[in-house]
């Protein structure tokens, strides 16, 4: 929660933040419990944007507005108008939209109106960072790995990879020859290979914390993980022929 002050000027509420969950802004001014507050992006001007019309007013700006930087402006001056701002932080997940665009920059900048959206990216990288943990804990592993390892650009590595597949798979066509997308067959293959590696290693020396869990540390012996289909078929060649495939890292076979 941050109190701010707010004038006839804009006033900052919160910078840009594509990790951002949602903001909510509250009048909480009671001395001035009349004054109208704007808020909104780019330098909000009164007219312009959210309207909070009264003391207790408040307003619930959703995922992808969020992302912008917010601002409010009062609609009269005052010697002390404020208003409660209260970012609030996605769920966490290794990644970044902008390190998927890294990777696919053919696609163009993704955002809310791109395709893929970077709200579905979001969920890509959710669903990648799953997997992640997911392995880890096999191995033994506490998750999910703090952002301040020496082992997490791995995995938000990792997660990007996955999520810039998914966005070549939405997309369809190759934007270089105009031909049916294959890039994205290859970088699955990479992800489940790469994750298969990693999850072998001993990365206690990297940051990662082993479980006391007796569960983990019974898996944790295992030296690695299964990398062929649940039914038993192996990646055995590209283009057409190729069908993603998902190892079985719930168990051995």
């Amino acid at each position: 929660m941050a109190i701010v002050t707010v004038g006839i000027t804009a006033t900052l509420l919160a910078a840009a933040d594509e990790n951002r969950g949602s903001l909510t802004v509250q009048h909480v001014d009671a001395d001035n419990s009349a004054i109208a507050v704007w808020v909104g992006g780019s330098n909000v001007t009164v007219g312009n944007g959210w309207l909070l019309l009264e003391f207790g007013s408040t307003i619930q700006i959703d995922q992808m507005e969020a992302w912008s930087a917010w601002y409010a402006i009062a609609e009269v001056a005052v010697d002390v108008m404020t208003i409660m701002a209260s970012p609030m932080t996605a769920t966490a997940y290794y990644g970044t939209v902008s390190g998927v665009s890294a990777m696919i920059p053919t696609a163009g900048t993704l955002g809310a109106a791109s395709i893929p959206t970077s709200a579905q990216v979001i969920t890509w990288l959710q669903a990648a960072s799953a997997e992640i943990d997911r392995a880890l804990a096999q191995a033994g592993y506490t998750t999910p790995v703090s952002d301040g390892t020496t082992a997490y650009p791995m995995f938000a590595d990792l997660a990007n990879l996955w999520a810039a597949a998914r966005a070549l798979q939405a997309l369809g066509l190759d934007n270089t020859s105009g031909l049916t997308e294959t890039r994205s067959q290859a970088m699955m293959a990479e992800f489940w290979e790469r994750l298969k590696a990693i999850s072998g290693l001993d990365l206690s020396g990297l940051g990662l914390v082993v479980s006391t869990t007796g569960t983990a540390q019974a898996v944790r012996r295992i030296r690695s993980i299964q990398i062929s289909r649940v039914d038993k078929q192996h990646l055995t060649g590209g283009g057409s022929e190729y069908m993603e495939y998902w190892p079985a890292i719930h168990g051995l076979d």
